[in-house]
């Protein structure tokens, strides 16, 4: 096949151009006769300029000249027609990666011997390295457990990977005024003293980011124009720096300062991959804290434990202090002392301090400097408010400022206080006494987690003193308490007794005046039966009216009584129990409900029920009385359904009685096992509201329970628990 090479400025116009990247191409002899606009931006040789040149000196590297050469000798190589990854030069002498696709043409007069594509890879290679950069920082930063491994491993890998030459990492401090260096690379005594510790409102770029989340590029010049005191605390050789914040959930806890020798032109990808390596570097360190804090909430809990036990082991009161004064020392502070109320002064009882030497001279010093409860600020500020004292950082100027005298503040000085915290020991709202905890031997501050712990050990031993201060007095009442108790433990079982002979008369009372009640009503019955009969043609209309409304009466008061007497029998005599047919039982009961059954047209299903331990007859009182309830409480026009079902509960069974019916509220579910309770008016459904009250008065003395779900207009289901009859004997 013959192809003819397109003239140079066609070549430019093709999309060609501009989605394979550079095309040019050469004639026999190795020089170049076509060179596209993309050849002149990636090369940096215009085409005048490349027209007419050789190849090999103009775009190739030393290495591949050779593979070039033996082409045009002998029109042979393996690279035609294949894609390839190579290297070329450009004019700048910068040696760059490339795609390579050669193509052999040929014309009609013998022209050029190949035309070549070539795409630059530059950003292609750097995106990989800087992925490779992220996948290694983060492999390597997840091994680290604690802050300080996090940050070498940022000193150690991260700032390498970032072709950074110096940097630094500084976190807000706990009261969150301030920025804390936690490490730096290659930055001279200066820089680092003047970054140690600064406050978040100086005009540097560290405090910037940590302010706004935000991060900050750029040169020399142009942040020296925008942040006033880079000039006097930054290093002397930045050319350019990157600052980002280090964040976590939109929450900014400190910064992430690379610093350049070099200018840096800080294009987009190397934007984002700064931003996703400082992010890598936020997450690593978070994830440390709160290991670090969970560490130190272990060790936390582990001193209160053991500081609980010392409070507890002993009431001797001296003993218990010194012990935890010398648990606080060093897990807490480097020395501590307690101060307890006597007279008008607060007087030191426990001290301790990590050096036995110092002990003597904090104890000269508390001797010396006896504290007056009514005097001005400090511990005795604390023993009269119930508050605390916190300075994170004492400098020499505050100890200075003490109303002391010169020897006094020199012992003070001798003791290095570099933070301190005083905190009250409070017993039921009332200030008891005061821990005094100091840092002098470390470079640490005290931190709030530090302040909660001292509180809340301060609170303990504030309980403690004041349960010792209590337990003498607790043994001179001991024999006043015990005679106390043994009287109105005879009251309550007068009383008791009492109440069970009240309730024994009463259940009797009930019986008897139901009992003694049946034979006046009959009477009445009777006799109004009799007038309706004989004389009923004598009556006008409202004579019926009031005849018929005392049948009725009588009728109801009948059934009410039937119910008493049901129920104060249950109360009076309890039968004893034995093995009985549920099913059995539950036969009984629908043939009492027969008529009801029939009227309704009610569907009434039942599975193979257990034998369980009751009454016979009470559980037949059971049955009738929820299966007559759902017939009578069912839904006009919809067929009755009512399905009765037992499955195993623990040892014994749960029967169920489930009907489609009107259904209630669930919020009565437990007000409608409540004597004469009911739920509608009479003149809707017929009843005394005491079916249920009877039900539960039986499933009691069974041992047993009842209870009712239900939904309105879907039905409702009553379920009980029974023993099984296997357990008799």
């Amino acid at each position: 096949m013959r192809i003819i090479a397109l003239p140079t400025d066609a070549l430019n116009a093709t999309p060609l151009n501009a989605s394979l990247g550079c095309i040019l191409s050469m004639n026999k002899e190795g020089q170049v006769i076509e060179w596209s606009i993309t050849a002149e931006q990636t090369f940096g040789y215009t085409s005048a300029e490349a027209l007419g040149q050789s190849v090999s000196d103009l775009i190739l590297p030393t290495a591949y000249r050779a593979g070039l050469d033996q082409y045009l000798k002998t029109g042979k190589a393996f690279t035609l027609n294949q894609r390839l990854r190579v290297e070329a030069q450009r004019r700048s002498g910068e040696v760059f990666p490339c795609e390579l696709t050669i193509h052999p043409v040929l014309v009609k007069d013998g022209g050029p011997s190949f035309t070549a594509y070539l795409r630059d890879l530059t950003e292609q290679v750097r995106a990989q390295v800087r992925q490779d950069a992220l996948c290694a920082v983060a492999r390597n930063l997840g091994q680290a457990a604690t802050p300080a491994q996090v940050v070498e491993m940022i000193l150690r890998e991260v700032m390498p990977s970032t072709d950074a030459t110096r940097g630094s990492v500084g976190i807000l401090t706990p009261e969150g005024d301030h920025l804390r260096l936690l490490g730096e690379l290659k930055y001279d005594a200066t820089v680092k003293a003047a970054l140690d510790k600064f406050p978040l409102t100086l005009d540097i770029p560290g405090s910037h980011v940590v302010r706004t989340g935000q991060p900050v590029f750029g040169g020399r010049a142009v942040l020296e124009a925008r942040f006033s005191a880079l000039s006097r605390v930054g290093p002397s050789q930045l050319a350019a720096a990157a600052v980002l914040p280090l964040s976590v959930q939109g929450t900014t806890f400190g910064y992430l300062a690379l610093v350049y020798d070099t200018p840096q032109a800080f294009g987009d990808a190397e934007r984002h991959f700064l931003t996703a390596m400082s992010e890598q570097c936020a997450l690593a360190l978070h994830r440390a804290h709160l290991l670090e804090g969970e560490s130190h909430a272990r060790e936390r809990l582990a001193f209160l434990a053991k500081a609980g036990e010392a409070l507890a082991s002993s009431l001797d009161l001296e003993a218990t202090l010194a012990r935890l004064a010398e648990l606080a020392v060093p897990h807490i502070a480097d020395w501590c002392a307690v101060y307890l109320p006597e007279g008008p002064y607060l007087h030191p009882h426990g001290l301790a301090h990590t050096n036995p030497e110092k002990v003597r001279v904090l104890r000269e010093y508390v001797n010396e400097t006896p504290v007056r409860i009514d005097s001005a600020g400090g511990t005795a500020e604390i023993y009269r408010s119930g508050a605390f004292l916190y300075f994170p950082g004492i400098t020499p100027e505050m100890i200075n400022a003490l109303e002391v005298s010169a020897e006094q503040k020199a012992r003070v000085h001798e003791l290095g206080l570099r933070s301190y915290m005083g905190v009250p020991m409070l017993a039921h709202g009332q200030t008891v006494g005061v821990m005094s905890f100091a840092l002098a031997e470390t470079d640490r501050s005290f931190t709030p987690e530090d302040l909660n712990l001292a509180l809340e050990l301060g609170r303990r031993a504030g309980l403690a003193l004041a349960h010792a201060r209590l337990h003498q007095q607790l043994r001179e009442s001991h024999a006043t308490l015990e005679e106390r108790v043994e009287e109105r433990t005879r009251e309550l079982e007068e009383q008791r007794r009492a109440l069970e002979r009240s309730n024994v008369e009463l259940e009797r009372f009930a019986y008897v005046a139901s009992h003694d009640l049946q034979e006046p009503l009959r009477t009445i019955a009777s006799f109004a039966e009799l007038i309706e009969q004989r004389y009923a043609g004598s009556l006008d209309e409202r004579g019926l009216r009031y005849l018929s409304l005392v049948i009725q009466g009588a009728r109801r008061m009948k059934v009410l009584i039937n119910d008493l007497l049901v129920f104060s029998r249950l109360n009076a005599v309890k039968d004893p129990l034995s093995p009985v047919l549920l099913d059995a039982a539950l036969g009984e009961a629908l043939d009492a409900l027969h008529t009801a059954i029939a009227e309704s047209g009610a569907r009434i299903t039942s599975q193979d029920l257990p034998d369980v331990l009751g009454v016979h007859s009470e559980l037949i009182q059971v049955f009738q009385n929820l299966i007559g309830n759902a017939l009578k409480f069912r839904r006009a026009d919809v067929r009755p359904e009512i399905r009765i079902e037992a499955q195993r509960d623990g040892e014994g069974w749960r029967v169920q009685v489930q009907d489609n019916g009107i259904g209630f509220d669930p919020q009565y579910a437990e007000q409608i096992f409540q004597i004469f309770q009911r739920l509608h008016r009479r003149d809707q459904y017929e009843g005394t509201g005491m079916g249920l009250a009877v039900v539960q008065k039986i499933l009691e003395h069974h041992g047993g329970r009842v209870w009712a779900q239900s939904e309105p207009g879907v039905g409702s289901t009553f379920s009980f628990t029974l023993m099984d009859a296997a357990r008799d004997g």
